[in-house]
């Protein structure tokens, strides 16, 4: 598995898979991301910062896709002493997806 920057060619992949996350949370009974959240403006903002990256399979199928960007301390979380932001979800179907 690795990941790569996300490119505007890579917008409408990153709805699908978000798509999925929503749906499986609506399943799951949580409300989170049932709105237009993030918005597909909010994602193609990411993309165009920098900040939108998918991961793949070795067999190169997109299997998930995250925002990271540094920011500020309202509304943080610790990764590996950086403060980060992020979103992101792994497609159901992935064979991968357990491994995060």
């Amino acid at each position: 598995m690795y990941f790569k920057k996300a490119t505007l060619d890579d917008l409408d992949t990153i709805i699908d898979i978000l798509s999925d996350g929503r749906n499986q949370l609506a399943e799951a009974g949580v409300n989170q991301w049932q709105g237009d959240y993030p918005s597909r403006k909010q994602i193609t903002a990411d993309i165009m910062q920098g900040s939108a990256y998918l991961f793949n399979a070795d067999d190169n199928a997109t299997v998930g896709a995250v925002a990271v960007s540094a920011f500020t301390r309202r509304n943080l979380r610790y990764c590996e002493g950086r403060m980060v932001k992020y979103h992101g979800t792994l497609r159901r179907d992935s064979p991968s997806r357990d491994s995060f």
